[in-house]
């Protein structure tokens, strides 16, 4: 509503106008009338009027005075002039303060309310303006300068805030996902969204620091739901339109709007917290328990994963993957937790291979599964996103096996033993992952290294074997089965064959002190 001072000393035509304004049908309200430019000064910061209609010539004080004066005082105020034919020159000089509009008397009912009208546009924009800044003031800053010219335009009784946001939701400010411009669009859904809740309320829409989100700063004449209710409904419609899920984040109704930052900042984390990809959905604040993120990998899918790491099956662990997502996508799990087990399964392929730790970082590939995530406009596009980032990974493998030489290849079969001899290690397979037939590697290995790969590996179990009869009390059939012998008679035979003593002879020798015999 716009507030207007009438300035015009001549009584008939000061009625005339007050008695015209309540026909016009605009958003006007009548402040006061004075009958000099004087009055009219004095009445400014008391009355506070949005637009002052006067006449130019006038006692005391005329209208170009008061205009100069109270550009001084109040220079947001809109003045439109009252004049006659032979004061056009007047006008003129009304101009060079900055005056745009102006009424030639005498006026028809259709000249008026057309200069009118466009004043108030003019005013009930800028104040949105103003309003709508400040708004963005409170969002973005914990400490905003209070905007003397920024005001709630219109009584409400509270207000909300809504998050929109299509598709994947991101904290990054980087634009993955950019739905169509001509549809999503900060004053096109406001004015749906208004036209949509009449005079019951009216929202603010804010562009967010990414495309596909939109801030919605709601102002209600009470605290019925059904006005909430048809925002959601009006907004929901995007998800339709633009074919990618919506998710509407709500606050509580709040009547201080100096906390819009802390209210922005919940509705954010509960944003984050609780959208599901592919799914449209609306979070209110009563589902915003705090939530952890986990791995939704139970501990005989986790084993599966390394056992198939371990084989170097990385097109099985890709598989694994699709069927876990498909888990995912049925158990409605939010959007955070699979990327963190997303990120989980790369992190452990990664640390599967030394040659990964020397192409990427690992947290470049953790970007990567963000990326992806971020960029998803639905639940398939997340699924293939991170199936197609392992199945690269698996290419930079096929990759760096063809590239390894013979001798690479031998060092790389040389700490695998090292580090894995007591687990039950075929050579013929680990010859395979690198594509070289077991007994060309098995006589190279032994040229290279002095040693054959089974000695290497015998030499290591019955040395880590000699460690653990000295300092433990370990039965024999337990030390076999740790050193990689499932059968404690062969272990000791093969001890005997390497250590000159069985087992139960060393282990006496020991604790008898007799070193010769050892």
């Amino acid at each position: 509503m716009s507030r207007l001072l009438i300035v015009e000393d001549e009584p008939a035509i000061q009625n005339g106008i007050m008695a015209m304004i309540p026909d016009l049908n605009l958003p006007l309200q009548i402040v006061g009338a004075c009958f000099n430019g004087k009055s009219a000064l004095e009445s400014l910061e008391t009355l506070k009027p949005d637009i002052v209609l006067t006449d130019i010539k006038m006692p005391g004080m005329n209208g170009l005075e008061l205009i100069q004066k109270s550009r001084e005082v109040m220079p947001s105020i809109e003045y439109i002039i009252l004049s006659g034919y032979s004061d056009f020159e007047y006008v003129r000089t009304a101009m060079q303060y900055g005056v745009n509009d102006y009424i030639l008397k005498p006026f028809t009912y259709q000249e008026f309310r057309e200069v009118m009208k466009k004043v108030c546009e003019k005013v009930e924009n800028k104040k949105m303006y103003n309003y709508r800044r400040y708004i963005q003031e409170l969002l973005f800053n914990n400490h905003p300068e209070k905007n003397k010219e920024a005001e709630v335009p219109g009584k409400y009784c509270c207000h909300y805030l809504a998050l929109l946001c299509l598709g994947a939701f991101s904290v990054r400010s980087v634009d993955f996902i950019t739905p169509d411009y001509t549809v999503w669009n900060a004053p096109e859904i406001e004015k749906r969204i208004n036209d949509k809740m009449g005079q019951s309320g009216q929202c603010c829409v804010l562009d967010a620091k990414v495309t596909n989100e939109k801030i919605v700063f709601i102002s209600v004449t009470d605290e019925s739901v059904m006005h909430v209710k048809r925002f959601v409904n009006e907004a929901s419609n995007y998800a339709k339109e633009l074919d990618m899920p919506l998710t509407i984040a709500l606050s509580n109704p709040f009547e201080d709007i100096e906390q819009l930052n802390k209210i922005h900042h919940e509705a954010r984390i509960n944003l984050s917290n609780r959208i599901v990809l592919g799914k449209s959905s609306v979070i209110i604040p009563e589902d915003t328990a705090p939530i952890e993120n986990y791995v939704a990998i139970n501990s005989q899918q986790r084993k599966s994963i390394h056992e198939l790491l371990g084989n170097e099956n990385l097109a099985g662990v890709i598989d694994q993957f699709l069927l876990l997502a498909e888990e995912w996508k049925k158990a409605r799990l939010p959007q955070v937790i699979c990327e963190f087990s997303a990120k989980y399964l790369v992190s452990e392929i990664y640390n599967r291979y030394d040659f990964l730790q020397k192409l990427y970082l690992l947290e470049d590939l953790l970007s990567k599964v963000e990326q992806v995530v971020c960029s998803s406009a639905g639940f398939g596009d997340f699924k293939e996103g991170i199936a197609g980032l392992m199945r690269d990974i698996e290419e930079d493998v096929v990759r760096s096996k063809v590239n390894l030489n013979v001798h690479e290849v031998v060092e790389r079969i040389y700490q695998y033993i090292c580090q894995h001899y007591t687990e039950a290690v075929s050579f013929e397979q680990l010859s395979r992952k690198f594509g070289y037939h077991a007994s060309y590697i098995s006589n190279t290995f032994t040229g290279i290294k002095g040693i054959s790969p089974m000695k290497l590996m015998t030499n290591l179990r019955i040395a880590k074997a000699r460690e653990m009869l000295a300092d433990s009390k370990w039965p024999l059939k337990e030390i076999a089965a740790m050193t990689g012998y499932n059968d404690v008679n062969y272990f000791s035979r093969i001890f005997k064959e390497v250590v000159g003593v069985s087992p139960k002879q060393y282990r006496k020798n020991i604790r008898q002190g007799d070193v010769d015999k050892i």
